[in-house]
């Protein structure tokens, strides 16, 4: 319950929190991916009030993702888990408010795999680590999507 109470506190005070989720890769290989970082993302959203929401950001990176030998989800992987927080926002907040929220995906994401990534209809924007690190990979990848769109 911390991360909620840091979330309603920069609510109150004008700010945008970024709630980071993510699950293990035993988690993955249980198949309960989904359901673990529905479950945290529900924790820190506890009775946010119905007209904050959209001024959250959620940022799924998957913990087996992350770190200098992770391993990106797939394009396909990254859009099922981002589809599934999507419809359980619209459980919670209904469908306008679900639709206004911004999912963002994290986890080893580089030149080569950001325009399939972002391209998913439920991934509406990067967390880049490593990737961003150096001015000219990060510059790579935004005129990468930039020319996609």
């Amino acid at each position: 319950m911390t991360v909620n109470k840091k979330v309603k506190t920069a609510l109150k005070h004008g700010l945008t929190p970024l709630v980071c989720i993510g699950n293990s890769h035993e988690e993955k290989s249980l198949g309960v991916s989904a359901e673990t970082v529905i479950k945290q993302m529900k924790i820190n959203l506890f009775e946010i009030d119905k007209q904050h929401p959209a001024q959250v950001v959620i940022a799924y990176g998957p913990i087996w993702a992350i770190n200098k030998n992770g391993i990106a989800a797939t394009p396909e992987e990254a859009q099922y888990i981002h589809h599934q927080l999507r419809s359980a926002l619209v459980e919670l907040y209904g469908q306008q408010m679900a639709d206004q929220m911004i999912l963002l995906y994290g986890g080893s994401v580089n030149l080569e795999n950001s325009t399939s990534l972002i391209a998913q209809p439920d991934i509406d924007g990067l967390f880049i680590g490593r990737s961003a690190w150096q001015a000219t990979g990060f510059c790579n990848i935004l005129s990468a999507i930039n020319q996609q769109n």
